[in-house]
Parts: structure tokens; sequence; C-alpha cells
């Protein structure tokens, strides 16, 4: 339920990850009194464990497909925002697959893709070659994927980024700074964020944007909005990013490489990926070396058999309890975001979330994700 004040609204965003920070930042350029609070330092959490694809191509993420296509646009609209940052690298994604279950998956999603104005170019091998000639296609994949417009983003320098461009803007800061309670006024006149100081924060409106804290946070308030943990078999929830030695191949774009995810780290080096190996790891598996994502990388990339793993980092995705994003009013004055695939989302959410707050509309595009969804039904 959007709020129409006749002063300037302020507004209290909990979580200063890459969804959060463009909230924020975006509310505050729209003329709102923003206070950003995080924990930690922003972008430290899960944003800062991520292989940050900016894509709609996986062909896992067909139900909301509308969004991250959104998604991409956006962070199209910042490349030339902020001069082409060298943060931020639109270059595409090739990718293929040798399993014929696979194939056939990545087929039926290029065709879904092209049904929303998505299409991916079909090369031979040959010709993902002539473009990428430091990749090895096996003789037996027949078609390789190219989607334009697609890409990667460092997450520290783009958040930094943003919060020169919303504290321009006057939004303040308040890092190293956890959550003890939220407070909301019986008759939805204000709201206030406890913090563990005993500083109070006052707010016309609270943004929950915590990803997979969501439901500890919010469950006081008696909000319902499960996330996924580790083990949950409705989704693989954890996930290693790896981080190679500098290499002598150049790459510049984003591979999905029958099941292993490449893409150009600074300094020449390599961050990899893999959901299959994801989804072997549970809570008793070893802190991850990468040294199972560096054996597949010899495979797909030429002259690599001398690189190293400098840094393997486990993480936990957050991920909805029904796999969709999370967005809108769980309360007069709690708005809540959280969402899987946030780097892909946020420059959407963020434009998306400040208009239904601030210009009283409704958004057809997160009409699907209310957080009204998970309330109880009475027996």
């Amino acid at each position: 339920m959007p709020i129409t004040l006749g002063q300037r609204l302020r507004i209290a965003v909990i979580g200063a990850g890459i969804v959060g920070v463009h909230v924020a930042a975006e509310l505050a350029r729209r003329g709102a009194d923003v206070t950003l609070i995080d924990a930690a330092e922003p972008g430290g959490g899960t944003t800062s464990g991520s292989f940050a694809w900016i894509d709609a191509s996986h062909p896992g993420i067909a139900d909301y497909l509308e969004l991250r296509l959104l998604g991409i646009r956006g962070w199209q609209r910042q490349a030339a925002e902020f001069g082409r940052p060298s943060w931020l690298s639109l270059n595409g994604t090739l990718a293929w697959a040798r399993a014929s279950d696979d194939a056939a998956t990545l087929e039926a999603h290029a065709e879904r893709l092209e049904r929303h104005g998505h299409a991916p170019e079909r090369l031979t091998a040959q010709a993902a070659l002539e473009r990428e000639a430091a990749l090895r296609v096996a003789r037996d994949v027949e078609v390789v994927y190219r989607f334009e417009g697609e890409g990667w983003v460092q997450t520290g320098p783009a958040i930094a980024a943003l919060l020169k461009r919303g504290r321009a803007a006057g939004l303040r800061l308040r890092a190293a700074s956890e959550v003890r309670e939220l407070s909301f006024d019986g008759e939805g006149r204000g709201a206030a964020v406890t913090l563990m100081s005993g500083d109070r924060v006052s707010a016309d409106v609270v943004v929950s944007c915590v990803g997979r804290w969501t439901q500890s946070l919010l469950a006081p308030a008696g909000v319902e909005a499960p996330m996924l943990r580790p083990g949950s078999p409705e989704a693989v929830v954890q996930g290693v990013v790896a981080r190679t030695s500098p290499v002598s191949p150049r790459i510049g774009s984003v591979i999905l490489a029958d099941g292993l995810l490449i893409r150009p780290e600074t300094g020449g080096r390599l961050l990899l990926h893999s959901n299959g190996y994801d989804a072997t790891l549970t809570d008793h598996t070893a802190e991850p070396t990468g040294e199972e994502l560096l054996a597949l990388l010899v495979d797909r990339v030429r002259d690599t058999k001398r690189a190293r793993i400098e840094a393997a980092r486990r993480c936990v995705r957050a991920i909805p309890g029904d796999l969709l994003p999370i967005a809108g009013w769980a309360l007069d004055r709690l708005y809540v975001v959280a969402t899987h695939s946030g780097v892909t989302l946020a420059p959407a959410l963020g434009e998306l979330v400040a208009a239904e707050l601030l210009a009283d509309e409704e958004r057809e595009e997160l009409a699907r994700f209310r957080p009204g969804r998970f309330r109880s039904v009475p027996a």
C-alpha cells in the first residue's frame, strides 16, 4: 500500500547487498530521505560470494524470466550512466551443453527467450572459437548459443559507485550496525529500527533487503517470508565460486561450457562456478578448495594446466521458499524484497520498488511476487 505524505518520505533500508544498495540509491535519487543499514559492510554478505553473472540465459529461471530481462536492461542503462565503467562487462554469454538432455533443455530455453525478444545467436563450434579463441569446444557440440547484452559485474566497485550516487542525493549509510528490533506504530503512523547499539532510526517506511536472513528479521513482526536453508530438497542453496591464478588465455564473455561457468576476473584471472558441483555439497563437506572446478576448466579453456586456485568461497544463496522473488508490502509500513539472482535483478528491483513506494504505483511486473502468498491459511 503506497504511502503519500506531504513531506519527504523517511525510508530505512536494511541490507546493503547489491539489491539493497540499488533500492536505497534509487529511492534517494527520487527524493526520499534514506538511511541504509547493514550489520557489516556494504556488499559483504551473500553478494561478496556471488559469481555476479548478469543473465537470462540460464535454463532454470523461466518462472521470472521477464523480471530478469528487465534487470539486464537496467544494467545496460547503468553502463551508459556510469560511462562504460571497468567494473561492468556486457560482452554476452556463450553457452553449450553436450549431454542430450542438457542440450535439449538449453534449446527449449533459447526458444523461450526468443519469444521474449532475447533471442540468442546460434553459432557453430568454429564460429564460437572465432569469437573466443581460448575455448575448447568438443567435436560433438552442434550448437553454441550467444546471448547478447549479458555479462558480469564486479560487485564491490559497483556498490561503491551506487553509494556515491546515493550519497550525492542525501543517502546516509549506517554500516556495522546490526538490527535488534523492528517496531511499528499500532495505528500505522510510523516505524523504527532499533540497533544493537541502542540507537533508533525512525522512519515512515522500512524496506527489508536482507536476503537469506529475511525470515529471522521479520518473524518477530509476525511476517512470513520463508527462505530455503542448506540441504533443502527444493533447490541447491549452497554454492562455491573459485578464483584462479592469472592465466595466459584471455576470455571476453561469460562462458557456460557444458556445466562450468567461467568469466574473466581482474589481473588475468578467471572465476569458476558449477551448479553440478554445488549439488554435491552437504553440511559435512570439507571447506572447498576449488580443485574440482579447476579440473573441469582444463577441458574447456586452452593453456590452463598450470593454473591454480587462489581462493574458493562457499556461500549460502538467498532463495525464497517457493523459489520466486518476494517484493511487496508485508505490513502497512514494511516492504519486503528478497530474491535469488539478486545481481541480475537488482537494477529492475531498485526502479520498481522505488516506483511503488514513491509514485503511488502498483507495478504489474511485481504482482506475482507479493509476500502475502506465504500467509498461513486458517484451518
